[in-house]
């Protein structure tokens, strides 16, 4: 289904198709999961070989890792969804050719901690590690990231909540039903621009210096 100009795919179109190999020189701009049902690794050859794609959702493929390979030459995505996997871990250079990336949400899954591989993505404004299993935000998490906007950590397991200095263009910050009980007495200097704060948890007592 090459050169055909298309710019829309019905949701279940190629269903458990067992012949199509190639799906190139379109003008699609997004892609779904359920377009592949049954094609196992053919939405990623798909959307790295669509130039105009910019959206590219790969929830629901119980995958436990993203490594370095899988979305290499993906590098005109603007958003990725990686929803409801069970991934548990991003390799360090599994996004580093995702440089006009602007959302990312890998939420649902088993992360434990922010991956290193978020780091150094500059074009970054909206980030989502919402209902994942991360127990502690560490100094270096959200590395330069100048760009960011809005990140949304709800729904995990965090107990202290940490100055970022690199995330001072920060409007927006989901922090809901986790188990913080205090905040660190520079919380307030640290995001300049912030201004909502999405924020409930009823073990949240103290500020500490």
């Amino acid at each position: 289904m090459n050169g055909y100009d298309l710019s829309n795919i019905e949701h279940w179109a190629f269903s458990d198709l067992s012949a199509l190999t190639e799906l190139r020189s379109n003008q699609l701009t997004h892609l779904t999961d359920n377009m592949f049902k049954g094609l196992s690794n053919l939405v990623l050859d798909a959307a790295c070989g669509i130039r105009s794609l910019q959206k590219l959702n790969l929830s629901f493929r119980n995958r436990s890792v993203l490594d370095d390979a899988l979305l290499r030459s993906c590098v005109n995505l603007r958003e990725l969804t990686f929803h409801a996997n069970a991934l548990g871990d991003l390799s360090e250079s599994s996004l580093r050719e995702m440089t006009r990336l602007t959302r990312l949400e890998i939420e649902s899954n088993e992360l434990s901690r922010i991956p290193v591989a978020v780091r150094n993505m500059s074009s970054l404004t909206h980030l989502s590690f919402q209902s994942n299993q991360i127990t502690k935000l560490k100094c270096p998490d959200f590395l330069n990231l100048p760009s960011l906007q809005e990140l949304n950590l709800n729904f995990n397991t965090i107990s202290k909540l940490k100055a970022f200095k690199d995330l001072k263009n920060l409007k927006v910050l989901f922090i809901e039903r986790n188990l913080l009980s205090q905040l660190d007495y520079t919380f307030g200097t640290s995001f300049p621009s912030l201004v909502r704060l999405n924020h409930y948890d009823r073990s949240l007592q103290t500020i500490v210096n």
